[in-house]
């Protein structure tokens, strides 16, 4: 009999330690609504920054900002390779002068926009990184009717100027055929590679990404209110690839 009761007895204790404890909904709840009221709160709160729903355009400028971020490298770029034009002043030589003039500073991106009143054309900078680790700063300047694209390597502490090589080259037959292909008219008709080569202005532009790591290439004319991506260029961690868009 005595037996018996231990066996009865252990078998309660047993049966009791794997229970499972009641929950409390009132505490259940109200955890629940905290957090709600806290993402509620940061979404309207004023002047809230929330994290973008995109990837960052480059692993290194991410993880580098505080040892070589996008700005770093745009201002210790020679300004025999590279200078920003001010109509009023003309050459901004100063640092300090050209930080003002930064519109858009997305460090952690590792993208930057400058312009002012007399800096008539807007200039954007894109840091890359290639896969040994070698930075990489892309500018374009946009004024009304020309685009200057500029490319620019750090290689043994030196910055290289890759500006005429780095992109792929595209004739005015090529571009003739995309704006077919694109429905892309100019004063009603499609122009011949001939008649193309004649145009002063540009007829493509590049856009740097502030996300992702494409460049896109759109067509470009002074008539033409709505752009029209002909194809992209994307990174691969050594050079970029042609990708044709549907």
């Amino acid at each position: 009999m005595y037996i018996k009761t231990l066996i009865i007895l252990a078998t309660y204790i047993f049966l009791s330690s794997c229970a499972t404890p009641p929950v409390n909904d009132s505490n259940s709840q109200a955890a629940a609504k905290s957090t709600s009221q806290i993402a509620s709160e940061a979404a309207t709160a004023p002047n809230s920054v929330l994290p973008p729903a995109r990837s960052p355009r480059s692993d290194y400028a991410k993880q580098n900002t505080k040892k070589l971020n996008v700005e770093d490298c745009f201002l210790s770029i020679p300004q025999n390779l590279f200078s920003v034009f001010d109509d009023a002043k003309g050459i901004i030589r100063n640092k300090n002068e050209l930080r003002k003039n930064i519109i858009l500073r997305d460090i952690e991106n590792g993208y930057l926009e400058l312009q002012n009143e007399t800096i008539i054309s807007k200039i954007s900078i894109a840091l890359f990184v290639k896969s040994n680790g070698s930075p990489l700063i892309l500018i374009t300047g946009d004024g009304g009717s020309v685009q200057n694209f500029y490319a620019f390597e750090l290689i043994d502490k030196k910055w290289k100027d890759l500006s005429k090589t780095f992109l792929p080259r595209v004739s005015f037959k090529k571009i003739s055929k995309y704006y077919k292909m694109k429905n892309i008219k100019i004063n009603g008709v499609y122009k011949t590679a001939a008649e193309l080569k004649m145009v002063a202005h540009s007829l493509i532009r590049y856009r740097l990404p502030r996300y992702g790591r494409n460049i896109e290439v759109y067509a470009s004319h002074p008539d033409r209110h709505n752009e029209t991506v002909l194809y992209t260029l994307n990174f691969n961690g050594k050079i970029f690839i042609k990708k044709e868009v549907q």
